[in-house]
């Protein structure tokens, strides 16, 4: 917000400083051509900095949620970089060609690795968001922003989403997809 009302006075300055020199002659036109472009100005610099800001909020917001799931009493089986490595074997098995094919086995295999709640908790934040493009979608250029979960949840069909949740039910995992 800040940065828009300081781009927003920088726009009524440059309209001051085109004040003409005859006191009595107005040129309202550049005045408000001047305080248009301070506008504008104005709302990209927010518009830029607003989505910045509101996805490290989100992601901290993130991070916490999944910390006050964590068992503290059950430390993690591997280390943290282990769970980035698996969300990005995760993201990768989602688009194994041009034709989109989905690498079921890599994920049973990630899934068959985890032992308890907390390493499903850590495997998710590892993966955060990331974009997705989904073939069947108008927005297939740009991709969307979306989760591990519901990457999976998309990927999947049911039978492959019923055996990735009873690799999860054999290791006492009480999370689903």
């Amino acid at each position: 917000m800040w940065p828009a009302i300081i781009s927003g006075i920088t726009g009524v300055a440059a309209a001051s400083a085109a004040k003409p020199t005859n006191p009595k002659e107005k040129k309202p036109i550049k005045t408000a051509i001047a305080i248009g472009i301070g506008t504008a100005i104005a709302l990209g610099v927010y518009k830029v900095l607003g989505k910045e800001i509101k996805a490290a909020f989100q992601k901290k917001k993130n991070k916490q949620m999944f910390e006050k799931e964590k068992d503290p009493g059950v430390a993690l089986t591997y280390k943290p970089s282990q769970y980035i490595t698996w969300a990005d074997k995760m993201e990768d098995s989602f688009n194994v060609s041009y034709l989109n094919f989905t690498d079921e086995e890599a994920i049973y295999s990630i899934m068959r690795k985890l032992k308890t709640n907390n390493d499903w908790l850590e495997l998710n934040k590892a993966y955060g968001k990331r974009t997705y493009y989904n073939p069947i979608s108008p927005t297939y250029i740009f991709g969307k922003s979306i989760n591990m979960l519901t990457s999976l949840q998309l990927e999947l069909d049911t039978s492959e989403k019923n055996k990735v949740n009873s690799i999860l039910k054999s290791k006492g995992i009480k999370y689903r997809i």
